[in-house]
């Protein structure tokens, strides 16, 4: 066997260290690489996570308002002798949050079992939402009611004569289950910041997804279909918000044979304005979408019909001098109308449709 000189063991040990070296190299340079992918998939793991957690929370305190509060005050309502609250008055506070319970609780099974097997780096969220995306819908009968509710339940607190539902709200808050600090006003406006706040977590899931991922795509599809969602939600709110503001003027109106019917499908109440015209007379100015209404106020905050115009043959005009202009115009498009309302206080205005003239000041 050939011996090795001292110059050749020392080249030897020489090259195990060089290779020890480059093996090293070599492993800085791909964590170096795929440093970038281990953080995303690290905070992936997190926004999934968030996810499950914040609907853990979110269900548990629905189930609060519908264990704790809705359960035994229908309870007092169909079963006691002398109950403190009505069915109707528990319809308006609580609205559908019995099925969204129900919706959000199944929402939540689907996640634990989809997460019980998570991998950030191949396991999938999206075709979850994609499927309750449809449902979500039941959030807009709630939300498009929760004003409404809480008036109700404003109402019902600071009643002297429902001293008892008072004292059940009070006595309700201190159960265990409820979150410390929690009101019931507290817990039911959950459900109407709910569908916004899907829409974050998906946003906060896909920034840490890869676009190769399996879920990346539908992720965006999923987005998209919860944002469009949340905004037929919100528009359905506007919509009750419409037909309640409009509800609430015509109820303050005095029965009249020549005052029309208010309240339409197409109809939106724009803005009422305290007025006076030449002679000091108050009138309430009232526009809407296509007319233009007086009423003189009477006691009890009630009004008095006088009159009302469409706004097709209205023109508005700043200066006595424009009537003759005004009168050959074919009138002025709503927006024109509602923008010159707010300057009454400067220094009024006139209103002139076909051949009448009226002057109005702050």
């Amino acid at each position: 066997m050939a011996r090795l000189h001292s110059g050749d063991h020392h080249n030897l040990l020489l090259e195990a260290k060089a290779r020890k070296i480059q093996m090293a190299v070599r492993k800085w340079l791909f964590r170096r690489r795929h440093k970038g992918a281990v953080v995303r998939l690290r905070k992936r793991n997190s926004a999934a996570k968030e996810i499950l957690s914040t609907e853990e929370v979110y269900v548990a305190r629905l189930s609060v308002v519908v264990n704790v509060f809705l359960e035994p005050l229908r309870y007092n309502a169909t079963q006691a002798a002398n109950p403190f609250v009505t069915t109707e008055e528990i319809g308006a506070i609580f609205s559908s949050v019995e099925l969204i319970l129900a919706l959000n609780s199944e929402l939540l099974l689907t996640l634990r079992e989809r997460m019980s097997g998570w991998n950030p780096g191949d396991t999938l969220l999206a075709d979850i939402f994609l499927h309750f995306a449809p449902l979500f819908i039941l959030y807009a009968e709630y939300s498009s009611k929760f004003e409404e509710g809480m008036k109700t339940l404003n109402r019902l607190a600071a009643d002297p004569g429902r001293g008892r539902f008072l004292a059940f709200l009070q006595h309700s808050a201190s159960h265990p289950d409820v979150p410390h600090g929690l009101s019931l006003a507290d817990l039911l406006i959950a459900p109407v910041q709910r569908l916004p706040r899907y829409v974050l977590l998906l946003r906060e899931l896909i920034r840490y997804t890869q676009p190769l991922h399996p879920d990346y795509h539908a992720l965006q599809d999923a987005i998209e279909k919860v944002t469009a969602c949340t905004s037929s939600v919100n528009s359905a709110i506007s919509r009750h918000a419409a037909l309640a503001s409009l509800l609430d003027f015509d109820a303050t109106m005095l029965p009249s044979p020549a005052l029309p019917q208010l309240v339409q499908p197409w109809r939106r109440l724009l803005g009422k304005y305290d007025v006076t015209t030449d002679d000091g007379s108050p009138l309430l100015l009232v526009l809407f979408n296509d007319m233009l209404l007086w009423a003189e106020p009477k006691p009890d905050s009630m009004y008095k019909y006088v009159a009302s115009v469409g706004l097709e043959s209205c023109v508005l005009v700043h200066h006595m001098s424009q009537i003759d202009a005004a009168e050959r115009d074919e009138g002025p498009e709503l927006d024109q109308l509602s923008a010159a309302l707010p300057i009454i206080p400067l220094d009024g205005f006139h209103l002139a449709w076909g051949t009448k003239l009226s002057t109005f000041h702050a």
